[in-house]
């Protein structure tokens, strides 16, 4: 989990500085992607109880 989120800040901070943007949006946008695909994946692991 902290290694996809780690991986998609440094991917939108890449794309930041590559694009000269001033406000990150891609290290937002891409940290609360990261962040939404780790909950949903870890909601999916847990056990179910029947």
């Amino acid at each position: 989990m902290i290694a996809v989120m780690g991986l998609a800040v440094w991917g939108g901070m890449r794309l930041d500085d590559s694009l000269n943007n001033r406000f990150p949006i891609f290290v937002v946008v891409f940290g609360m992607l990261a962040f939404a695909a780790s909950l949903y994946g870890l909601i999916r692991g847990l056990p179910k109880n029947d």
